[in-house]
């Protein structure tokens, strides 16, 4: 948090933290001479350590000067200098009992929270208390009437837009080390908003978003992505970047399944600080969910289809011969499974080309068979490829790659073939003893 500390250097600039000395008003006197020469000897110290040494002597000798207040102002400059939080926090709290809106003090504070670390709860809610203050009455410390004259109109006005900025990000800050993740995410979205390029505020809300779960992860992993491939201006030093490329790899992959649709959010992630309008990356769960039911609903409209692409699933796994073995060799097939009685596809080709005995047929909708069946007699005639031809028959064997399974077939339950030059001939009756249909169902 340093370096965003020395970044800021605004909060000090603004607030006219001069530290070299103060105007005296007309009003306010020196005690004596003496009092005098200890205020001059404190603005010619230009180390910050002789500086505050003098400080201690002005205020244990003249305790109730006069330049009380005014040599508060110093102290809190001198103290953010040496980069003593904890003082800074205490200075700027006794300079806000006489001047509640004083926007040093109250910047101060913003600040100085980012050094104390670990961070403590009493600095968090004092700052958490100056940054809503400065939030709610911008436009009253930023009257021009409290303009520095070593300020430009223009400079107070970007100075007020700054402020914003960096008050709004250091709320988000504060809160998520309170753990109030939804406050904080709220002031991290407002704060992409005024800095979209500030990649490190991206990965603070997506720390804010994945730890509210649910309907959060999917955003925040589009916010890491942002911080770790977001380049140029406002972007993370490489390392961090490097950081929260590996995070968002490991947590999508998780989350998703699989590394599918990565690319697409990263590329989403580059180019805006906000996910678009209906993003959303599927989680397993949900994807199961979806397959669940698009099965289902194709097992409705198309059981035969169902039935045969989850006999191929099987059939080409690890363990698919163990699956034919035990369910489908020398069954009946379809033979009623699933409600089905028959198999249907498109005849690829037939052996002979007249009368043949040996037919191929596509039933997953491939121009490649899927499916042999050889029959106990030949067909009559010849049909051309393309038709749709209908079976029940015995399986009696598969091959994986390429994916076939072959059946012994009876002519008789062969329907759709249009064979010119003849026809189907004379039925028979099916021997007896056929072991009936097994295929396990799923």
């Amino acid at each position: 948090m340093l370096a965003i500390f020395r970044k800021l250097t605004i909060a000090a600039a603004v607030a006219g933290l001069a530290v070299a000395g103060f105007a005296q008003e007309k009003k306010k006197e020196w005690k004596d001479r003496t009092e005098y020469e200890l205020y001059e000897a404190m603005t010619k110290a230009t180390d910050p350590n002789a500086r505050l040494a003098a400080l201690d002597k002005w205020s244990k000798d003249y305790p109730t000067s006069d330049f009380a207040t005014d040599r508060l102002s110093v102290y809190l400059g001198t103290y953010q200098q040496l980069q003593r939080p904890k003082d800074v926090f205490a200075t700027a709290k006794e300079i806000l009992k006489a001047d509640p809106l004083n926007l040093g003090a109250l910047s101060a504070m913003a600040v100085a929270v980012y050094q104390i670390v670990p961070p403590e709860p009493q600095y968090l809610a004092d700052a958490e208390t100056s940054i809503t203050t400065i939030l709610g009455n911008l436009d009253k410390l930023y009257a021009a009437d409290k303009k520095p004259q070593q300020i430009t109109p223009e400079q107070w006005e970007k100075g007020k837009g700054e402020m914003n900025t960096f008050a709004q990000r250091t709320m988000g800050w504060v809160l998520m080390q309170k753990k109030d993740n939804p406050k904080a995410e709220e002031a991290f979205t407002k704060s992409l908003t005024l800095e979209p390029n500030n990649a490190q505020v991206s990965a603070w809300l997506g720390t804010v978003m994945i730890a509210q779960r649910g309907e959060k992860i999917s955003p925040a992993l589009f916010h890491f992505a942002r911080a770790g491939h977001f380049e140029g201006q406002g972007a993370v030093e490489p390392a961090a970047r490097k950081s929260y490329q590996d995070y968002f790899n490991r947590v999508y992959k998780q989350f998703h399944g699989s590394e599918k649709g990565a690319d697409e959010v990263i590329a989403a992630a580059k180019a805006s600080a906000m996910p678009p309008a209906g993003f959303k990356i599927e989680s397993q769960k949900e994807i199961i969910e979806r397959e669940a039911a698009n099965e289902e609903e194709f097992k409705k409209s198309n059981p035969m289809m169902f039935l045969w692409r989850n006999m191929q699933k099987e059939l080409t796994g690890e363990n698919g011969q163990n699956y034919f073995d035990s369910g489908m060799k020398d069954a009946l097939l379809p033979g009623g499974v699933e409600g089905v009685k028959q198999f249907r596809g498109k005849l690829v080709s037939a052996t002979p080309e007249t009368n043949p005995k040996t037919l191929v047929v596509s039933i997953g909708g491939g121009d490649a068979g899927d499916a042999t069946l050889n029959l106990d007699e030949p067909l009559r005639g010849k049909m051309e490829p393309g038709g749709e031809i209908g079976f029940e028959g015995v399986a009696k064997s598969f091959t994986k790659d390429p994916f076939m399974v072959t059946f012994e077939v009876e002519r008789a339950k062969v329907t759709g073939w249009a064979g010119v030059g003849g026809g189907p001939g004379p039925k028979k009756t099916p021997p007896a003893g056929k072991k009936p249909a097994g295929v396990k169902k799923k």
